[in-house]
């Protein structure tokens, strides 16, 4: 017997039962949520583990359920600097002294060009102004003689000159026929034995030389305008558009050396016979 009074076969009747293996850290997955890992796993056994976000969880057979063991990442650590270097560790990452070189060749880059003031930055301009001076005297000369055509030189002359310009498109003007056109004078009239058509276009004088008929079409809108047509046949013949009317209500009876006048004034015309005894 020892001097505690136990002896060997009785602190061996004291030895408890052998414990499980202990959880190695060897995780078998990861999942995003404590949910995630029950749905895909509800029961596990020893010796698995997995892990959620940072934490470690092992399956524990003394409570048939998932554990959280903690965190296994710590914070991240402060960048390392060159201050973080100890002097006995610089002097190790210092090499020996190499032996002097040869000497290289002369390297001699262009002629640079000249620093001009538009070189200058809107800063460095501000700071080399100098304070605003006195004011100085009023100095007035004479009033001087009027600047006149005379005094521009051939230059003055020349810059002042515009480009040349283009042509004008003229063709929508009035044409010329005989001397109309000009505020006064004449018209040369359309002369024709075929068949005619009057409308706003037309010539303002047309003479009918033959049995022929003669249509007048509506005018536009707003329009105005007036045409004469001389008959030089009796059995030539008129129709009038539907806006048309004849003074007096009916067709007159046509003869030869008359003539028709047709007004459009807007929206409706009218026309009228002239005819000599």
């Amino acid at each position: 017997m020892s001097d505690c009074g136990f002896t060997p076969i009785y602190l061996r009747g004291l030895q408890g039962a052998k414990g499980d293996d202990g959880v190695g850290l060897a995780p078998k997955g990861k999942f995003e949520s404590y949910d995630d890992l029950i749905t895909t796993h509800p029961n596990g056994k020893h010796g698995d583990v997995y892990v959620i976000q940072d934490d470690i969880w092992f399956w524990s057979t003394e409570t048939t359920s998932w554990e959280n063991a903690g965190g296994f990442k710590g914070d991240k650590g402060d960048a390392f600097t060159f201050e973080d270097f100890t002097e006995e560790q610089l002097e190790l990452l210092r090499g020996e002294k190499g032996d002097k070189g040869e000497k290289g060749d002369s390297i001699k880059g262009e002629k640079g060009d000249a620093f001009t003031f538009e070189d200058f930055t809107e800063a460095q301009l501000a700071s080399l102004k100098g304070e605003k001076g006195d004011k100085g005297d009023s100095i007035k000369g004479d009033k001087g003689d009027p600047f006149t055509f005379e005094d521009f030189t051939e230059e003055q002359l020349e810059l002042l000159k515009g480009e040349k310009g283009d042509i004008p498109d003229v063709s929508g003007f009035a044409v010329k026929s005989g001397d109309r056109g000009i505020l006064s004078g004449y018209n040369t009239p359309l002369s024709t034995s075929s068949a005619v058509t009057i409308t706003s276009e037309s010539n303002d004088d047309v003479v009918v030389t033959s049995a022929v008929d003669i249509s007048v079409t509506n005018g536009s809108s707003g329009q105005s305008w007036t045409k004469t047509v001389t008959l030089q046949n009796e059995s030539a013949t008129v129709t009038l558009g539907d806006a048309w009317t004849w003074v007096g209500g009916e067709a007159p009876e046509l003869v030869a050396n008359s003539i028709v006048i047709l007004k459009w004034t807007g929206s409706f015309g009218l026309a009228n016979l002239i005819a000599g005894e």
